[in-house]
């Protein structure tokens, strides 16, 4: 049975979004991505679904139509963990969020923390071809990179008041997002910032080892205050809107701009001003090839 989720209060709020494509470029795209939190519970789901109640659980496997994109591989089955990130392949039962991602392989985090729903907060999920959510996400993409994104699925999964364990007090909620064009691979996080109660959570992603991304904010010791939204990509380029930043050296390693509206196909070569020697120098901001 689906599950109809809403924000609370006379009007949804407006969730600005930073973009990011994983891969080897770094680009500063040259307006804010918009997006609301997604509603769950539409008939036009192809697939529904819920963890079940304790402490280390997850999902059971989800099959992504086509597959999903993910740095040089296409990954075609997913499981969502109840401590706030996606693995690909098989389940994983991880606890505690790493000082650096990149020690573990497919997976993608918008918001890694022991958490703990045994007695309370939900984690939801659904798989839509098409309907209103695809629209709206499909539209936010397009605005913001500057050309025609028409993925063909999503997969959307919603932290909804979910307790750490260590303090069931404190209360996350967030949503992540899969989205696909068979080419083109986006992920979405989505925050509200007053809903993120929890510190030292870890943010980002790795694929194979040879990519991967961790945030500024990961780990922070006081729950952050995120832009509310973000945006990865599984195939080209990595930007961040004029709403944050990426890198713990900013000032030092500008994100060059003007690439994200090349094809995908052509940016791994249009480095410009920004050597990836510079970008992993910084320890948090990286992307790597063999």
């Amino acid at each position: 049975m689906g599950h109809r989720l809403r924000l609370q209060g006379g009007t949804r709020r407006l969730l600005a979004a930073f973009l990011a494509l994983v891969a080897t470029v770094f680009v500063d795209s040259s307006s804010a991505l918009s997006l609301e939190f997604l509603e769950l519970g539409s008939s036009s789901a192809n697939l529904t679904g819920s963890l079940p109640r304790g402490d280390e659980v997850n999902s059971d496997p989800i099959s992504l139509p086509n597959g999903f994109p993910f740095s040089n591989e296409t990954e075609s089955v997913v499981f969502v963990n109840v401590n706030g990130y996606l693995s690909f392949r098989t389940a994983r039962d991880y606890t505690s969020p790493p000082e650096d991602i990149s020690v573990y392989t497919h997976i993608i985090a918008p918001y890694w923390n022991d958490s703990d729903i045994t007695e309370q907060g939900a984690v939801l999920y659904e798989v839509h071809t098409n309907g209103s959510q695809l629209d709206a996400v499909n539209s936010a993409i397009s605005q913001d990179v500057g050309m025609a994104f028409e993925g063909v699925w999503l997969l959307v999964v919603y932290w909804n008041s979910i307790p750490t364990a260590a303090d069931s007090s404190k209360r996350d909620s967030f949503q992540g997002v899969l989205v696909t064009d068979g080419t083109k691979s986006y992920c979405l996080f989505l925050y509200h910032c007053d809903l993120l109660e929890s510190s030292r959570a870890a943010i980002g992603f790795s694929s194979s080892g040879n990519f991967f991304f961790n945030h500024q904010l990961s780990l922070s010791p006081v729950p952050v205050r995120l832009p509310v939204a973000t945006l990865l990509t599984a195939t080209g380029t990595l930007s961040s809107s004029k709403h944050t930043t990426m890198g713990s050296d900013q000032s030092s390693s500008q994100i060059p701009r003007g690439l994200s509206s090349e094809p995908l196909s052509t940016l791994t070569s249009a480095v410009r001003s920004l050597p990836l020697e510079t970008i992993s120098s910084s320890g948090r901001r990286t992307a790597r090839t063999t």
